[in-house]
């Protein structure tokens, strides 16, 4: 999806939309609070996803599981989620194709609420910026030099996080959606510059 169909799709939101979103919300927010996923995460990330205004919080979420930029999130799909599927993402900038593992199963009954026509994210771009931004003074986080933008900034606290935890750099650029070992290294970064 374009960012100018993402755009029209935001501007457009019903109260419909809005509560199908909180149902998806509501799921993922209790997955990611009562399943072992948050281990997944560097603290740092807990710390800002657990401060984040609800309607922030699931497009985040995925940002900081998938390590997709901003405009991939659009291609997480529902269906792969209620079904369990694992997660399949194109990079924007690259031919490269990452196949993500599903989410924990949580609540099988809640997962089953969630309508197909759902959206990821129901905030725009600003304001997804902003609320990161605004979330991360809260917290003391040191603004960080480098960064495209704070929609970048899980990729680069988890890429960091990943690397100080030896994971290798060839998977720590699959998760990326990076073709080259390179660009994956100007992501790396001393852990401890993202703690306050």
């Amino acid at each position: 999806m374009n960012s100018k169909k993402i755009r029209e799709m935001q501007r457009s939101l019903t109260i419909q939309d809005m509560n199908r979103h909180r149902r998806l919300y509501n799921y993922i927010f209790l997955l990611y609070r009562n399943t072992s996923i948050k281990k997944d995460f560097c603290p740092v990330t807990n710390q800002i996803l657990l401060t984040l205004p609800k309607l922030s919080f699931v497009p985040c979420f995925f940002l900081s599981y998938c390590l997709c930029r901003y405009n991939e999130l659009f291609q997480i799909s529902i269906e792969d989620i209620k079904q369990n599927s694992s997660i399949k993402i194109k990079s924007s900038k690259s031919k490269h194709i990452k196949l993500l593992n599903s989410l924990p199963l949580y609540k099988p009954v809640l997962l089953r609420s969630i309508d197909l026509k759902t959206f990821i994210s129901v905030v725009s771009y600003d304001k997804l910026k902003m609320d990161i931004l605004k979330t991360c003074r809260l917290l003391d986080i040191p603004k960080q030099k480098g960064l495209l933008d704070a929609t970048h900034l899980f990729r680069h606290i988890e890429a960091s996080w990943l690397s100080e935890n030896k994971v290798p750099l060839e998977q720590i650029s699959y998760k990326l959606g990076h073709e080259s070992n390179s660009s994956t290294s100007k992501y790396i970064h001393p852990i401890k510059q993202f703690y306050p």
